[in-house]
């Protein structure tokens, strides 16, 4: 009865992991104040494990983890990205960043030695990230017409992930729910004759499916994840629009929730005396 539920649990996800991204990259839409991150995926086995994951997802990703008795699993990890990007449109222009997170969570696991999805993990934590980025077009002949992003949200988040992790390659699929509270968020040019700004705070909250491939060699894994951010509520943003020149303000209602796409590749080193089978 056991083996079934566990199959039926499995089959559920990577079912519902496939529909989803596709459904999601489908629709996706690229955003300059808020990025989904890779979600954490140490595959663990035993306890006093840790693993070190670097990675490349349009900035620098990086991720600890270590395992306590009775399976517990800590995580931490961080992510920055100060690159440009050229960007086509009917203007082409280049998105300068200078974004950075940050993240700390709790995690539970299970290794299931004889089973083909070997590894079950769970983990629930909060992440904090800052978003300082401004546009530049290709046409512009003068700084003061930048348009600047500035936003710094909460993130909490729990997820569910499987992994069949065997001698010559893994699978892993997941899914993760993320409530993000936007405590600022601001979007001007530079010289701030227009500067838009929230009245208040609000919340996103999202539905996260992922999946991805493993090629693993020893201990060191090379890993490929592709994930999409799906709506499930989102509050209405008051933003209020101030005219420096007639000192004058408009208050207008938007609504940030959208379909985002991620990915990540990255390469994993796991500290475990267990070998692959």
């Amino acid at each position: 009865m056991r083996r079934s539920k566990y199959s039926m649990l499995y089959n559920l996800l990577i079912m519902q992991t496939f529909f989803l991204l596709i459904i999601g990259n489908l629709m996706a839409q690229p955003y300059d104040y808020y990025k989904p991150m890779a979600l954490v995926n140490p595959g663990h086995f035993d306890a006093k494990e840790y693993s070190f994951t670097v990675g490349y997802d349009g900035g620098i990703d990086l991720n600890l983890s270590y395992t306590l008795p009775k399976n517990i699993a800590l995580v931490a990890g961080g992510n920055v990205n100060v690159f440009n990007y050229n960007k086509k449109a009917s203007v082409d222009y280049t998105i300068h960043n200078s974004n950075f997170s940050g993240l700390a969570g709790l995690g539970y696991f299970k290794h299931r030695q004889y089973k083909f999805f070997n590894i079950v993990e769970m983990f629930a934590g909060t992440r904090v990230s800052t978003v300082d980025n401004y546009i530049r077009k290709e046409n512009s002949t003068s700084e003061s017409s930048d348009d600047m992003t500035k936003a710094q949200y909460l993130t909490l988040f729990g997820q569910l992930q499987t992994n069949a992790l065997k001698k010559k390659y893994g699978l892993f699929f997941a899914s993760r729910i993320t409530l993000n509270r936007y405590q600022n968020f601001e979007f001007y040019r530079r010289s701030k004759t227009q500067v838009s700004e929230i009245s208040s705070s609000f919340n996103l909250l999202s539905l996260e499916p992922a999946f991805g491939v493993t090629i693993p060699i020893n201990n060191i894994r090379t890993n490929m994840q592709f994930g999409v951010s799906l709506p499930i509520y989102s509050e209405d943003a008051t933003i209020t629009e101030t005219y420096t020149a007639s000192n004058t303000t408009n208050e207008l209602v938007e609504n940030y929730g959208d379909f985002y796409f991620f990915w990540r590749l990255s390469f994993t080193y796991l500290k475990t005396k267990w070998k692959l089978r």
